[in-house]
């Protein structure tokens, strides 16, 4: 970028802002460096330094001077800083929504008018202790946003200290859910209700989930190119719209069983060479949202118990393979899991009681 917006400019290492009032020209450095290391300008201190010329016109507007509140520069609310801090931050569309979505359920009805100079570590601790937080995991993540919000307000000048940074997360940890699989008749069951009335969108799609276990957003961004006729090549993940990486930031390559290569290999989207599952009007999906609608329809058709979780399928796959004998490493490498994390959740399916009594008899 070699041109900085309207009222903007450099002066040393430092941005400066313009603006008039009474006819008069006034110049003031906003504290924010102007290169970044590569010698370019800084893009996070350009889009502050318009916001805080933005600000400062608007104050000028309701009558307060610069000379008013030049040694004061560095105020405002947590909420005009935290939408500050989402707005430099260079990460992926989804993450940022979630950083967004937790600071306004958790954090904004707090703290949303209160300066960021007064707030303390007591306060939020308090507001911690006040929030009734669903999960140790949530608690987790919140507590790491509004560390990084703190940071933020510390690296721009609102305060010299981050007081979220002593902020403690409760010392009670919830025990993760046991995986509720379907079983295999149930699992038929669904399938067979969700041919009969969906054939040849949700009846496919959960084929897959169930035959494969892959995970939502990975059935979502699959394309023609990354099936073979015998398997998928599973790289990319479809989250709240965007395309991103797998969860674990790694491709693997899922094989088919023949019932599945067949379905698949059926699917009129085939002619289109794009999106492997559209919808009726020949469009990929964005979210999961309307087929597990019809997941959820197949469960009152039928009367199956209907699983909580993001992914039953999932679990469901990994336990009928174990229990037909499947090798667990190999399912793990399908299911995109680490060894270990695979034996920590599937434990109760690999240690059954037949294996039990055959390597008891090795030793007996």
């Amino acid at each position: 970028m070699n041109e900085l917006p309207k009222g903007v400019r450099e002066k040393g290492q430092f941005f400066y802002i313009e603006f008039q009032l009474n006819k008069k020209r006034h110049y003031e450095s906003t504290k924010l460096k102007s290169r970044n290391k590569s010698g370019d300008f800084n893009q996070q201190n350009v889009a502050l330094a318009v916001r805080q010329r933005r600000s400062r016109i608007e104050s000028i507007k309701y009558g307060i001077e610069p000379e008013e509140f030049q040694s004061d520069f560095k105020t405002g609310t947590f909420a005009n800083l935290a939408q500050d801090y989402l707005n430099t931050l260079e990460l992926k569309t989804s993450t940022r929504t979630s950083y967004k979505q937790i600071l306004q359920k958790y954090w904004m009805p707090h703290l949303d008018n209160r300066q960021v100079s007064a707030v303390e570590l007591p306060r939020l601790r308090a507001v911690s202790r006040e929030i009734d937080w669903p999960s140790h995991k949530v608690q987790k993540n919140a507590t790491s946003v509004i560390r990084q919000v703190f940071e933020f307000a510390q690296n721009e000048g609102y305060r010299d200290d981050n007081p979220a940074q002593k902020l403690k997360i409760s010392r009670y940890k919830t025990q993760p859910s046991e995986p509720d699989p379907y079983l295999p008749e149930e699992r038929n069951l669904l399938l067979a209700w969700l041919s009969e009335n969906y054939k040849e969108s949700a009846y496919i799609y959960f084929l897959a989930a169930f035959y494969t276990g892959m995970r939502t957003g990975e059935l979502l961004a699959l394309e023609w190119s990354d099936y073979d006729g015998k398997s998928f090549l599973v790289d990319k993940a479809l989250v709240r719209g965007d395309l991103t990486t797998t969860k674990t930031s790694q491709g693997r390559q899922v094989a088919l069983p023949a019932i599945l290569q067949r379905a698949i290999n059926s699917l009129p989207s085939r002619f289109k060479k794009g999106a492997m599952f559209i919808n009726q009007y020949g469009r990929e999906y964005k979210s999961g949202y309307h087929l597990n609608k019809k997941f959820r329809e197949a469960h009152i058709g039928t009367g199956v118990r209907h699983r909580t979780g993001p992914y039953p399928w999932r679990h469901t796959y990994a336990s009928i393979g174990l229990t037909s004998g499947a090798d667990p490493i190999w399912l793990s490498k399908q299911l995109g899991h680490s060894v270990q994390v695979f034996y920590s959740v599937y434990a109760r399916w690999i240690d059954n009681e037949d294996k039990d009594n055959a390597e008891l008899a090795k030793i007996g």
